[in-house]
């Protein structure tokens, strides 16, 4: 049994087909038109919204629900409570405020430590959604510091609250 399958004979899930590949109709499909089917929006997108191999063929998920899928996996947070913290937050970063995630990237998705240390999340300890900025640069260093020079008032407030608690 393959990966996608022993998961869904482990969840009690009908397996369904497995598709890796394109047809050679979709092929000719996306180079007429120059757009592309994702499978997991269902949603018919232009080539340029997908990842692109170095044959010119585009992946079969869209950058976007990619990244959703990512952000599941590595953080619990599926894209429906994704999206709420953000709004949450106001649609920015929480916090600077910042309303682009910066330098062209992602969003972050920020969690305790202490909880799970390392890269990946229980998905009960994500804190909130931050800019590259605060995430790799002010937060760290921010946490790094002896207690009594933690005087910014903004992250001491996200950290001692953050918005991820309100979703819980």
């Amino acid at each position: 049994m393959c990966g996608t399958h022993r998961r869904q004979h482990l969840a009690g899930q009908p397996l369904t087909e497995v598709r890796s590949k394109r047809t050679s109709e979709e092929l000719a499909h996306i180079k007429k038109t120059g757009l592309s089917f994702c499978r997991s929006c269902e949603e018919e997108l232009s080539v340029s919204e997908f990842q692109v191999s170095d044959r010119g063929t585009p992946a079969l998920d869209c950058k976007d629900c990619k990244a959703a899928k990512h952000v599941e996996r590595m953080y619990g947070l599926p894209r429906e409570s994704f999206a709420a913290l953000l709004a949450l937050q106001g649609g920015g970063c929480a916090i600077c405020g910042a309303v682009e995630a910066g330098y062209g990237r992602r969003w972050h998705i920020d969690h305790d430590h202490d909880c799970c240390p390392g890269e990946r999340s229980c998905g009960q300890c994500v804190r909130g959604i931050l800019c590259l900025t605060c995430n790799a640069r002010g937060l760290p260093w921010y946490e790094g510091l002896p207690e009594y020079m933690k005087t910014i008032g903004s992250i001491n407030e996200y950290v001692k609250n953050p918005p991820g608690t309100k979703l819980r």
